[in-house]
């Protein structure tokens, strides 16, 4: 399985100047509905540049611990620390913002239905390449470049994907599929250092799925998307991960350093 042409991001494009090393959980207890314990006085590192799967034997404890890692589900006690720092709390330290740093899929997201996944995904880049060129002038030769950018990126994208046959389609009117994956890829489109996602390759094709991992592999040779927490009911999803399993069970947490299968694709 090899990578499709892309050309290599714009010069424009920032390479990552700050990045997550340690996660750590500290102290933390989480509870579902304020009722069962999913962690109970946790103090773990949790691992990190691999593709973590979660298990647990309530699948709901698996979305949930999700939740928690994306800041969602705030702990019922304790933290998520971030470089030995809880960027999740009140911190004045911005070097390591969530909303750029991360990037989440939960099942139920879903972009505005009018729009066209073309649309969409231009969109999205307009606004990642926007914040990082802001205090570039003139604002003139910005926008001209700006757009230049994104349509060469967002051809490349298309291609990549294929979407040559729901690009135009409203969001409305896409199958589940399409919308998942136009979901995943404008995630994937910030240039997140950690990605978190409930069951991400549910409702894809295969070809849609192995696509995506590729995209996902180009992004960490460029030093993005290097941790990833995810869960999976898919059937043979795994068969092209090479993971490390975490399994949730009566408030406890484990790590299975060996669970390991052949490496087709660091996702």
């Amino acid at each position: 399985m090899g990578l499709k042409s892309i050309r290599p991001l714009h010069s424009l494009r920032k390479s990552p100047e700050h990045s997550i090393d340690e996660i750590l959980l500290n102290r933390v207890s989480l509870k579902s509905d304020g009722r069962d314990p999913i962690l109970s006085d946790i103090e773990m590192t949790l691992p990190i540049d691999v593709t973590c799967v979660v298990e647990s034997e309530n699948p709901l404890h698996a979305a949930e611990f999700l939740k928690l890692m994306a800041g969602a589900h705030p702990p019922t006690q304790g933290s998520v620390l971030w470089n030995q720092k809880n960027y999740f709390g009140n911190s004045e330290d911005s070097a390591l913002d969530p909303h750029t740093m991360m990037g989440c899929y939960f099942e139920g997201q879903r972009p505005n239905p009018s729009l066209t996944v073309h649309k969409f995904w231009s969109d999205t880049l307009q606004s990642v390449y926007k914040n990082q060129m802001q205090d570039l002038e003139p604002a003139s030769k910005l926008n001209l470049e700006l757009n230049e950018v994104v349509r060469a990126e967002l051809q490349d994208i298309e291609t990549h994907f294929n979407a040559s046959e729901f690009a135009n389609v409203p969001m409305s009117r896409a199958p589940y599929g399409v919308q998942k994956l136009a979901q995943l890829v404008a995630i994937a489109m910030r240039r997140p250092h950690l990605l978190v996602l409930e069951d991400p390759a549910y409702g894809l094709t295969e070809n849609s799925w192995l696509d995506f991992m590729d995209f996902i592999q180009l992004l960490q040779r460029q030093g993005f998307a290097r941790h990833i927490y995810m869960t999976n009911t898919h059937p043979t999803a795994l068969l092209h991960l090479s993971i490390q399993k975490i399994f949730l069970a009566g408030g406890a947490l484990y790590v299975d350093e060996a669970t390991r299968f052949k490496k087709v694709s660091h996702f």
